[in-house]
C-alpha cells in the first residue's frame, strides 16, 4: 500500500463501511421479521373483532438480544464487525 497514494487504505475503509452497512441492514430485517411474527401471534391469540386491541407492555421475553463481544475484547470485535477472514 505504500507508494500508491493510500489506495489500499481506501479499499479497507470502503470494505469496513460496507460490512457495517450489511450488519445494520441485517439487524433491521431481523427486527422487522420479529415484529411481524409478534403481530401474527397476537392476532391468533385473540385479535379480530374489528377494534384494535390495546398494545401490551413489552416484557423481557419480547426483547431479542444480539450477543456481542465484551467491550474490551478487541479480537472478538474485529471478527464480529469484519468477519473471520479479515
Amino acid at each position: 500500500e505504500r507508494g500508491n497514494g493510500g489506495g489500499g487504505s481506501h479499499a479497507w475503509v470502503n470494505a469496513t463501511v460496507s460490512n457495517f452497512s450489511r450488519l445494520r441492514s441485517y439487524l433491521e430485517r431481523e427486527d422487522a421479521r420479529l415484529r411481524q411474527q409478534k403481530r401474527q401471534r397476537q392476532k391468533r391469540q385473540g385479535g379480530g373483532g374489528g377494534q384494535e386491541q390495546p398494545r401490551p407492555m413489552t416484557t423481557a421475553a419480547d426483547v431479542r438480544r444480539i450477543a456481542v463481544p465484551g467491550m474490551k475484547d478487541r479480537a472478538a470485535w474485529h471478527v464480529f464487525c469484519l468477519g473471520g477472514e479479515e
